[in-house]
């Protein structure tokens, strides 16, 4: 599944993937040319990368930036 940041709610998206149970990763290709990546294993979060940032720090960046496009990878792991 791909789509576009602002169409799409970043956080929205994250809780559709967390109720669907989803194991995957979102990566999220930003403006600012830095990617963000989220991976999932059963809908919870396991890691979190947004250019130099991890986990919290980089939800929080890309919460605060929502800009960019998507691109869910259904079943691939960290």
């Amino acid at each position: 599944m791909r789509g576009s940041l602002g169409v799409f709610n970043l956080f929205d998206l994250l809780q559709l993937l967390s109720q669907n149970h989803s194991k995957g990763c979102l990566n999220i290709f930003h403006p600012s040319q830095r990617e963000g990546r989220v991976y999932f294993d059963t809908g919870r979060i396991t890691h979190v990368s947004f250019g130099a940032l991890t986990d919290a720090e980089a939800l929080r960046g890309l919460l605060r930036d929502e800009r960019g496009n998507f691109v869910i990878l259904f079943a691939v792991a960290l």
